[in-house]
């Protein structure tokens, strides 16, 4: 069962529209909630967890931006 806080979280998420990710730049795997899954087009079930996969759901003129912001975070 969720904790309270993640649940609250969750309920935020599905009632303002947004959802919430991170990317963890060691694996270079993608960690999503379950809506912001659905934001981009799938279930959070069959949601990918790599960006090669995910690129091909984002706004065009936004792929270089993460490349660009990927690069800046693992130069720090």
């Amino acid at each position: 069962m969720p904790r309270p806080s993640l649940e609250r979280l969750l309920l935020a998420e599905a009632s303002s529209g947004v959802g919430t990710f991170e990317f963890d730049l060691a694996s270079g795997q993608w960690r999503l909630s379950p809506y912001a899954a659905v934001l981009f087009g799938f279930t959070p079930q069959s949601a990918p967890d790599s960006f090669a996969e995910w690129e091909r759901n984002i706004v065009a003129v936004d792929v270089p931006k993460l490349h660009a912001a990927e690069t800046a975070a693992k130069n720090t």
